[in-house]
C-alpha cells in the first residue's frame, strides 16, 4: 500500500465508496444505520472551538514574496492540534517526525524517524488560520512521542509547551481512555472534527495529486461522522484503495480505526471527538486524524484516526510531564490523566 502522498500535513480526504464492514466482538447494538453528509470541504468556518490551534513545524516566515510575514508557509509542515491541558496539545506524530521507509515493504512496518520535519522547532497558535500574519505563536518545549514507533498503531505525539495557554483563550478538552475495543457500550456512534485543510474532494486516480487544491487552512468543522470499525483483533477492520494493489484490499492494525462519511481535509492531528460532546463544555477525544483511503474515482473512502486508548499510559505520563514542566506546569493535574 502506498501511503505517502496521502501521509501529509492535510488530512486525508474522507468519503463512504466500497468501505469495509466491522465484524466480530468489535459489533455495537447501537451502530449507526444512516450518517451525515456534513464534510470539512469547504464546511463552516469555526469561531468557538479555540482548543483545536494550529501546528506549525517549519519557521515563521521572513520573506514577503512567500507570503504573509510570520505565517506557516511551508508545505507539509502544517497541521491541527488539540489543547489537552494548558500547555499540552495532542497532534499526529508525523506532524513533527518524517517517517522513515528504509526496509518497509508496506505501510504499517516503517517507522518514524527521530530527526524533526525542519530544524525550526515546532509551534503552536490559537488563531483560526496558520496563514494569517503573525498569528500568535506558541514556541513548543518539547515534543514527546511513544515509545513504540510503528507509522501506523503511533502516530501519535505531544507538545509541551513554553507557556500555558490561559483558560480564558482556550480551554482544554479530555481524552477517552478506556479501551473502546473491548468496552463498546463507551464508544460514540458518531465523530466530529475541528481542523484545517486543502479544499478539494477528490485526488487524481493516477497520479494521487489533489485536484483543484486550494490552500485554506482556516479553521473548520464538520459533524456526524460514523465510527465505523475498531477492534483489538487484526483483520476485523478493512476498506478498499486504489494504492493497494492487486486487491485493494487494505486491512487496518489494532491500533487504527475507521471513521467517516462525505469528504473531510481537516489536517491531520486533529481530534476525533465524540458527536454527543462536541457542543459541551467537555468536548472528549477518542482518536487523532492520521491518514485516509481513497476509491477507484479518486474520492475518499475513509479516515484512519489512531486509538488513543492504545496509548492511555504514555498519554497519562506526558501529562504528569507536562504538569510539572518549568514556567508552565504547576496547574491540577486534567481528570483524563488521572489513573
Amino acid at each position: 500500500m502506498r501511503f505517502s502522498h496521502f501521509f501529509k500535513a492535510v488530512l486525508p480526504l474522507v468519503s463512504v465508496a466500497a468501505l469495509g464492514a466491522c465484524t466480530g466482538e468489535t459489533a455495537s447494538p447501537d451502530e449507526p444505520t444512516s450518517e451525515s453528509s456534513d464534510e470539512l470541504v469547504n464546511a463552516p468556518r469555526d469561531l468557538t472551538h479555540t482548543w483545536s490551534v494550529g501546528v506549525c513545524a517549519s519557521a515563521p516566515n521572513t520573506d514577503p514574496t512567500k507570503g504573509k510575514l510570520g505565517a506557516c508557509v511551508v508545505p507539509e509542515t502544517r497541521c491541527t492540534g488539540s489543547l489537552v491541558a494548558p500547555n499540552l496539545v495532542l497532534t499526529a506524530r508525523h506532524c513533527t517526525n518524517p517517517i522513515d521507509w528504509t526496509g518497509a515493504t508496506g505501510f504499517c512496518d516503517a517507522h518514524f524517524s527521530p530527526d524533526p520535519l525542519t530544524d525550526a522547532g515546532a509551534r503552536i497558535t490559537l488563531n483560526a488560520s496558520v496563514l494569517a500574519e503573525n498569528p500568535g505563536w506558541i514556541k513548543v518545549r518539547e515534543v514527546l512521542t511513544a515509545p513504540t514507533n510503528n507509522s501506523c498503531d503511533d502516530d501519535v505525539a505531544l507538545l509541551v509547551l513554553e507557556t500555558p495557554v490561559a483558560t480564558a483563550d482556550a480551554k482544554p478538552i479530555s481524552l477517552q481512555l478506556e479501551n473502546l475495543g473491548t468496552k463498546w457500550w463507551l464508544r460514540p456512534a458518531e465523530l466530529a472534527i475541528v481542523g484545517r485543510g486543502i479544499l478539494t474532494a477528490i485526488i487524481d486516480p493516477v497520479t494521487l495529486a489533489p485536484i483543484d487544491e486550494t490552500e485554506d487552512l482556516t479553521r473548520r468543522y464538520a459533524e456526524h461522522f460514523s465510527l465505523r470499525c475498531i477492534s483489538n483483533q487484526p483483520g476485523k477492520c478493512s476498506v478498499v484503495d486504489i494504492t493497494s494493489p492487486p486487491s485493494n484490499h487494505f486491512t487496518l492494525s489494532t491500533g487504527q480505526f475507521l471513521f467517516g462519511r462525505g469528504s473531510a481535509s481537516g489536517d491531520s492531528g486533529s481530534g476525533l471527538i465524540a458527536q454527543n460532546t462536541f457542543k459541551t463544555d467537555h468536548p472528549v477525544a477518542i482518536g487523532v486524524v492520521s491518514a485516509g483511503t481513497y476509491g477507484k474515482n479518486g474520492v475518499g473512502n475513509a479516515g484512519l484516526g489512531v486509538r488513543l486508548d492504545r496509548h492511555a499510559t504514555w498519554l497519562r505520563a506526558g501529562a504528569v510531564k507536562a504538569a510539572s514542566a518549568p514556567n508552565a506546569g504547576g496547574y491540577a493535574l486534567p481528570s483524563w490523566a488521572k489513573p
